[in-house]
Formats: structure tokens, C-alpha cells, sequence
């Protein structure tokens, strides 16, 4: 009964310390772009801070996420096949826990947009729109 005990205040003491610190860290995500807009398939994304740093490899619509970091300032390193670039990111205390860092890879720079549109969703959400397919796999008639 007593190592029942111990154990169940393990797992709540690890839950409460993996959330409070999930909840203080910022999210690091969006999508990575070339300089036509395409998106850029398996890149990988660096984020290096002096505290903490976050790795993500872009899907197949350039998409990333990393895990919680705190705030501070990042060199954000982006590899694509051999080609390095660069970019600084700046994360304040007061910015909002959950916004997409869009980047525009051109050379060996990467170009910087923050927004808190969520790219996740709106690709989502065009993919659907662009489907013909319906969920039971027939196609959709032509109006």
C-alpha cells in the first residue's frame, strides 16, 4: 500500500512539473518556404537559444513544430539538402504562448514573418477544399 502511495505521487508530481513547464514555454512552429513560395519538404529547423533549443523537420507543405522553449533570443538555422541559412528570432515574455514563425529561404538567408494565423489549419482546411474525394472514398458530383 505504502509503494502504491509513492508511486501515485510519482506520477502526479511528474505530471504537474511536465505541464508547468510545457505552459511557460513558447511553441516554435509554421512553415518554411523557398523563394517562390513552395514549400520546402524536409528541411530541418534549429532553433538555438543560450537556455534551450528546439529541432522540427518540415512535412511535405513545409510545415514544422518543435517543443516548448523559453523565451530569449534564437538563431534559427534551417537546413535544406546542403544549403544552410540563418535567421534571428526574437521570443518576449508578454508574446503569445502559440504563433507561427513563417520562414522564406532565399540563398543562404531566411526571411522572418510572425503571424497568429494558424498555418496548420488553414492548410488543412484548403487541402479539404480542394478534395474531390468524400469520406466514404466515391467522388464528389459536378454541380
Amino acid at each position: 500500500m505504502l509503494q502504491m502511495r509513492k508511486f501515485l505521487l510519482f506520477i502526479l508530481v511528474f505530471t504537474a512539473l511536465g505541464q508547468t513547464s510545457f505552459a511557460q514555454g513558447f511553441i516554435i512552429s509554421g512553415r518554411v518556404v523557398d523563394k517562390n513560395n513552395k514549400p520546402l519538404k524536409k528541411a530541418l529547423v534549429q532553433a538555438v537559444g543560450s537556455e534551450s533549443m528546439g529541432f522540427a523537420t518540415t512535412n511535405d507543405d513545409g510545415l514544422y513544430f518543435t517543443a516548448a522553449v523559453p523565451a530569449g533570443k534564437y538563431e534559427v538555422i534551417i537546413k535544406v539538402d546542403s544549403t544552410h541559412c540563418l535567421a534571428k528570432l526574437d521570443i518576449a515574455p508578454t508574446d503569445p504562448k502559440k504563433r507561427f514563425y513563417n520562414f522564406r529561404v532565399n540563398g543562404k538567408n531566411a526571411e522572418l514573418t510572425k503571424t497568429d494565423k494558424d498555418v496548420f489549419m488553414e492548410t488543412a482546411l484548403n487541402k479539404m477544399q480542394g478534395s474531390t474525394d468524400r469520406v466514404d472514398g466515391r467522388k464528389n458530383r459536378k454541380r
